[in-house]
């Protein structure tokens, strides 16, 4: 991750390595670091708001940086710092686990206002030969579990992780909203319901809650920066298409671990394993164009009953680019009836299929290619059609 020499938050999961980033890359003595877990620095900010600030002033003139870590625990503070820069002349850094408390009562027209990046689990790319498929699919990539050597420790490991996430963004936060039997039971069912279209009723029916609750269960997960809703695409920007989102954790070892089936194996070729496998070149596309392209947005394509496109995806200055995700280890034209299924008021798109399949190749106007080279060259803005093996049209 590339980080700006400017004022910037970075937020993040717990787990996702964020203290280790900022630690590495903040290293020289002209760094001050502050957690903000210390409940002496909150309470010193409800009593005093200058306080902080006086505690600033008296640090060596020669520190440079200010790395206030945990800033979701004082978000009093998102409203001070840009007055700070001014007034100090120094740069502040701040890490958090929420969205939700780190982006409260920050003014858009605020001098000094930080940049926001989002640091996820490991990538593809990131891992290199370290990345192996089915592990990944299994365990997740959270940066801790690669230094863990046995199943069973990488089980004590996620399970222990939900556990931490659910008492201490969950049952600490005290909202009657947040009904802690409940939502240990919306958890396991959310994660059941990982990657199909939503259905809140339903879910709520299965929990006891009504479906606002439900619906506020799932924006608390994205709050807490641990899964993403994709909106289901509108072809006719002037009717009402709105459809369902589906929803997907951020991590397949925590979903695993949510719905107690860590200890069971993926097997190919099963709809399990094809499920793993979507969600994993989701999340990657996700994290990739987090990093790389943060102005293009996601959602899926529904068609009919058992028929979607798993991703539509808005590339400001080109294509829509349309995205089906096979688990399959080669792909015949069969597997791309989909494509065919989509309506005339579609607008110039390109067609891809990721899949497992080694041998990149095009089937009619359909560009299928081994998932990692997929999304890089999805991101290539130079591509253009690669070569490849050209079967007959769809």
């Amino acid at each position: 991750m590339q980080l700006t020499l400017g004022n910037f938050l970075l937020i993040g999961s717990r787990g996702t390595g964020k203290s280790t980033l900022l630690h590495e890359r903040f290293r020289s003595e002209n760094v001050h670091f502050i957690g903000l877990l210390a409940s002496d620095i909150k309470d010193l900010l409800r009593r005093d708001s200058k306080g902080f600030e006086r505690q600033l002033a008296e640090l060596r003139s020669d520190v440079q940086w200010i790395v206030l870590e945990e800033i979701h625990k004082a978000p009093e503070l998102l409203d001070v710092v840009p007055m700070l820069v001014e007034a100090s002349k120094r740069r502040f850094v701040m890490s958090g686990s929420k969205v939700r408390k780190t982006n409260q009562g920050s003014s858009d027209a605020a001098e000094g206002k930080p940049s926001v990046y989002t640091l996820y689990p490991l990538t593809f790319l990131e891992l290199g030969d370290a990345f192996h498929l089915p592990d990944v699919l299994r365990w997740g990539t959270l940066p801790q579990l690669f230094d863990l050597s046995s199943q069973k420790k990488k089980i004590a490991y996620l399970r222990a992780y939900v556990e931490t996430y659910f008492q201490e963004e969950i049952v600490a936060e005290k909202k009657p909203l947040l009904r802690v039997d409940c939502f240990r039971k919306f958890l396991r069912q959310a994660a059941k319901y990982n990657g199909q279209i939503l259905n809140c009723t339903t879910i709520g029916l299965k929990i006891g809650v009504g479906l606002q609750s439900v619906q506020s269960y799932y924006s608390f997960l994205e709050e807490t920066l641990v899964g993403y809703s994709l909106p289901g695409y509108h072809f006719l920007r002037q009717q009402s298409q709105k459809r369902h989102p589906r929803f997907y954790f951020f991590d397949l070892g925590f979903k695993r671990a949510l719905e107690g089936t860590l200890a069971q194996d993926l097997i190919p070729e099963t709809e399990a394993f094809d499920q793993a496998f979507k969600h994993l070149v989701i999340v990657e596309l996700i994290r990739w164009a987090s990093y790389f392209a943060p102005s293009w947005s996601f959602s899926y394509v529904h068609i009919a009953l058992g028929r979607d496109i798993e991703l539509a995806i808005e590339r400001p200055g080109r294509p829509l680019a349309l995205v089906q995700i096979k688990s399959a280890s080669m792909i015949r034209e069969q597997d791309l009836s989909n494509f065919r299924q989509l309506p005339a008021s579609l607008p110039a798109s390109e067609f891809y299929c990721f899949s497992l399949d080694p041998q990149p190749k095009k089937i009619g106007n359909v560009f299928c290619l081994p998932w990692r080279e997929g999304i890089q060259h999805l991101g290539n803005v130079q591509s253009g059609t690669p070569s490849l093996e050209t079967t007959d049209d769809l």
